[in-house]
């Protein structure tokens, strides 16, 4: 099953041609970095921490790192096959791993699956589609004992458990459908086709439902970022299905998958971002194995623009992306217009900046509260940005939190606050886009819960400069907010921001900057700037001019 992956042939390219010479730095490096530390347990008190304080990231920093041990000593058990020490090695961190009380992390555990070990979320479906590729991939180097012993586990934790067990994903729209499903139904078709074929129909469901949270224009309200999480699971089951039903089965080359390509292809804002939305973020992450295999049997329109850490914990994507590698020339993104209509959202991308605008609905999946937002890129940087996602604990993940949690809170977003009110939450706070060649129009008056009768953004595009005009109800209280991860500058009627100007009228309009210091997503502390713009007026009107200093790029 899957015996391109066991192909020694292309290991030993891997090992020795020169073109591959960059993943085997890679490897090294990380080899260099772990091997004289030693394996991080997982404590109950860790455990326990998590369920009773809602600090996720301690666990979770354990929990991760012991799979990229386990990643780590995969590969290059795979591309030195003659040095047993990583073979002795690995076999340690496969116990260790099987040993772990639960697969699941304490924060996907319901209150009365506290004590479960066989619970299947997220992180348990792919523990053991990790484990599963380990023992057919090395099925012939692996120890009898070991082998047995990731047979029993997989089976007790994933395949009867599954088996015997609802489990909420199964009804999930989102990316859980794509990630749960897709990896116990991999699993299944390496380890058991008799238990695959009684529970088929639950897999396919999950299958169903992963494609239902994507639209047909290829948009996923989670952001890029999830849409690549479950495409990963989806791909990697369906890609065996295909293998196992020698090419009768193709659930790959379709219409649905194309879209999905368009919409990875069309988000682009520079080689390095994307248009980050939801807890998506912006970095330009796509897979080479994703991009190799869609290209391959789908479609060749995603652009040569795509950047990953090659090595993850992620051992199913990382094995994929070192046997699928080829380098390529970096290509040129075009200037292109791509209108997301049914989302509500735009990209475009000029000689000088690219920029992305969002209209939609405050009760997405990931969900940030972000009607009327944009990002803007210049030089391959986000000027304007979207902040991404949060530090995920127990409490950021509150809708009733959303007001404290800057990441989600239109706050911390390119919008309007009116009468001292953020956005609120819910589909019915929403707003429209309307876009007419070079202008783009959002009417969002219905995204804050105050009383307001008008409320529009209009975007007016030229080749180095934008126009940003809002109009609004006279007696609001209104201030104008911008946010950037870059340190802003101000001068007379302008704020800079690395090569931005921001132009205002100074009869019109006062400006105050404001700094605060919060934990990203991976836990570091990051200064973010609050650019707010007041009236001195009573007028319903602002405008601002967006330039770009000379012999700057799009990036």
């Amino acid at each position: 099953m899957n015996g391109w992956l066991r192909d020694k042939s292309r290991w030993e390219k891997i090992r020795t041609d020169e073109k591959y010479s960059m993943l085997r730095d890679i490897i090294s490096a990380k080899y260099e970095e772990l091997k004289d530390v030693q394996l991080p347990q997982l404590t109950f008190s860790l455990f326990i921490n998590g369920i009773k304080t809602g600090d996720r990231i301690s666990y979770e920093t354990v929990y991760f790192k012991r799979r990229e041990y386990l990643t780590l000593y995969t590969l290059l058990t795979l591309i030195y096959p003659d040095d047993t020490l990583y073979l002795a090695k690995l076999e340690d961190t496969i116990c260790s791993v099987l040993e772990e009380y639960t697969w699941s992390l304490p924060a996907h555990l319901p209150a009365d699956r506290l004590n479960s070990p066989c619970h299947i979320d997220l992180f348990a479906a792919e523990t053991g589609l990790y484990m599963t590729e380990i023992k057919h991939i090395l099925y012939d180097r692996l120890s009898p004992l070991v082998i047995e012993r990731i047979t029993q586990e997989v089976d007790r934790r994933i395949i009867q458990s599954f088996r015997n067990n609802y489990f909420i994903f199964e009804d999930f729209k989102s990316n859980w459908a794509g990630v749960c499903g897709g990896s116990v139904g991999a699993t299944l078709l390496y380890e058991n086709l008799d238990v695959y074929m009684e529970v088929k129909p639950r897999i396919e469901k999950c299958m169903e439902n992963y494609l239902a949270s994507i639209d047909d224009e290829g948009v996923s309200s989670e952001g890029s970022a999830y849409l690549q999480y479950g495409l990963t699971f989806y791909l990697v089951y369906n890609d065996l299905l295909k293998l196992e039903t020698y090419n009768r089965i193709d659930n790959v080359n379709t219409e649905k998958m194309r879209s999905i390509i368009r919409f990875m292809s069309g988000i682009s804002l520079s080689k390095d971002v994307v248009f980050p939305y939801a807890d998506g973020g912006g970095k330009q992450a796509m897979d080479f194995w994703i991009v190799n295999y869609l290209r391959k049997n789908v479609s060749d329109e995603l652009p040569a623009f795509y950047a990953t850490d090659i090595f993850s914990f992620r051992l199913t994507s990382t094995i994929r992306n070192f046997f699928m590698y080829e380098p390529v020339e970096k290509g040129e993104l075009s200037n292109k217009t791509t209108y997301f209509k049914n989302f509500g959202a735009i990209v475009i991308r000029k000689d000088t900046y690219a920029i992305g605008i969002k209209a939609g609905h405050n009760q997405e999946e990931h969900n940030h509260n972000d009607v009327g937002s944009f990002s803007l890129v210049a030089d391959n940087k986000q000027l304007l940005c979207d902040l991404g996602a949060p530090l995920y604990t127990m409490q950021s993940l509150k809708v009733e939190n959303y007001d404290k949690v800057i990441q989600r809170s239109s706050f911390g977003h390119n919008v309007p606050i009116i009468n001292n009110l953020p956005q609120h939450y819910g589909r019915e706070f929403c707003g429209t886009m309307n876009v007419d060649g070079d202008v783009v129009r959002i009417d969002f008056n219905k995204a804050y819960n105050t009383e307001i009768n008008k409320l529009t953004r209009t975007f007016k595009f030229k080749e180095n400069e934008i126009i940003l005009k809002d109009e609004f109800d006279e007696n609001v209280t209104w201030t104008d907010r911008f946010v950037s991860l870059i340190k802003p500058e101000i001068s007379d009627g302008m704020v800079k921001i690395d090569c931005l100007n921001i132009i205002f009228d100074e009869k019109l309009l006062s400006v105050d900057i404001k700094k605060v210091v919060e934990k990203n997503h991976a836990n570091i502390d990051t200064d973010i700037y609050l650019i707010d713009f007041e009236r001195k007026n009573n007028g319903d009107v602002v405008e601002y001019k967006f330039t770009f200093d000379k012999g700057t790029i799009r990036g």
